[in-house]
């Protein structure tokens, strides 16, 4: 499943209970609709064959899928 390869990176800020305490009930469009688009991948360079190789099976399987 793509939950181990993936993580969620750039939550709109006034996600975080900090910021929401500031700003309340705040919600803007683009951030939530990129927030819910993004998908971060591993990728950096030590970045093993194998786990290199994991994320593109792991990728293909879901596309495949949807």
């Amino acid at each position: 499943d793509l939950g181990i390869v993936t993580q969620i990176h750039y939550t709109p800020l006034y996600h975080h209970p900090y910021f929401a305490k500031l700003v309340g009930n705040l919600r803007l469009p683009g951030a939530e609709e990129y927030f819910a688009g993004c998908l971060s991948i591993p990728l950096f360079p030590t970045l093993t064959q194998i786990d290199q190789d994991k994320v593109i099976s792991e990728l293909a399987r879901f596309l495949s899928k949807h």
